[in-house]
């Protein structure tokens, strides 16, 4: 790929926690900055993870994985696999997640599927990893929702969020109140969003601006009817925040 240093790979992902609250926190802790073994950070960088993410809603984890641009999933999760101590460090977490001990790192965490992206042109399988512009100086807000147990509704929502179907006047509103990307990934009836924004956003007041743009209020009505949510609450109400408990090299 031309200019590869301007690209990265994103492959997204999630786990379930076991639904203890004890545990979760102890989860918390073992990836507080410093927690996480340094032969494991070591590992992720040597086989071309950049940067990762971890956000957690309830007991519920999104992953967030940017690799370099000619990064082999599979490939590159099996030689993971072998790296030192990684095989201790999944024997350790697994106390805490809701799977069996004896999965790997890639059979635990499923990769999940991208249904939208501002601006998108190319559609990308999980597997492959979505190409992606490298952004500097952005703050990152993550955000889930869940989508109505209804397969119809789940694959015309997928329809409605493909290529070309947003409405202009929505992805204009974003990016007036200062959102410069957003990617939504679903897991069965689960939705996860990344939104990326300018360093100065202010998040509760860019809200209340955007649901006052042009067509807003007629889009939540639009997709509420897919939406595990009142109709009458605002996107805001809707999307709920996660909070990210690890950083790769914080």
């Amino acid at each position: 790929m031309a200019n590869e240093k301007k690209y990265l790979k994103r492959y997204c992902k999630t786990l379930n926690l076991q639904n203890d609250p004890g545990l979760i926190i102890d989860y918390k802790k073992t990836h507080e900055a410093g927690a996480v073994w340094p032969e494991i950070t070591q590992g992720m960088k040597d086989v071309g993870i950049i940067d990762m993410e971890i956000y957690i809603y309830g007991n519920m984890l999104f992953m967030i994985m940017d690799t370099i641009a000619d990064f082999n999933h599979d490939k590159s999760m099996a030689e993971l696999g072998n790296k030192p101590r990684q095989a201790e460090w999944e024997a350790y977490v697994s106390k805490f997640q809701e799977t069996s001990p004896d999965s790997s790192a890639k059979e635990k965490w499923p990769l999940l599927e991208r249904i939208y992206e501002m601006d998108q042109t190319k559609e990308f399988a999980p597997e492959d990893g979505q190409v992606k512009l490298r952004i500097a100086n952005f703050k990152r807000y993550c955000k889930t929702l869940m989508l109505e147990q209804d397969g119809e509704l789940i694959q015309e929502y997928k329809k409605v969020h493909g290529i070309g179907k947003a409405w202009t006047e929505i992805t204009l509103g974003m990016k007036e109140v200062g959102i410069v990307d957003m990617e939504i990934y679903i897991h069965r009836n689960r939705l996860f969003m990344i939104m990326d924004t300018v360093m100065g956003f202010d998040h509760d007041l860019a809200m209340a601006e955007l649901a006052g743009k042009t067509r807003q209020a007629e889009w939540e009505a639009y997709v509420s009817k897919f939406q595990k949510a009142s109709s009458t609450a605002s996107a805001d109400d809707k999307w709920q925040l996660m909070e990210r408990i690890y950083k790769l090299d914080k």
